[in-house]
């Protein structure tokens, strides 16, 4: 059984990949565009375990209040 694709790489030929800009960003210029003070995640913990383990530890309290 196939799952079908997780990502996309975007230098695969396959796909036409447009870079408009030779330099990279940095984080410092892209925070500047985003604004986090009423963020949910500020100050969270990440488990390091992985995409699914740390979306598991983000809504397993709603789920447990839910079931009940």
């Amino acid at each position: 059984m196939n799952a079908g694709l997780l990502t996309k790489k975007p230098l695969h030929p396959h796909w036409q990949t447009e870079c408009w800009t030779e330099d990279g960003y940095s984080l410092d210029y892209l925070a500047g565009f985003v604004d986090i003070r009423n963020h949910p995640k500020v100050g969270r913990e990440a488990s390091g375990l992985g995409r699914n383990c740390d979306t598991f530890d983000c809504v397993r309290h709603w789920a447990y209040k839910a079931i009940r």
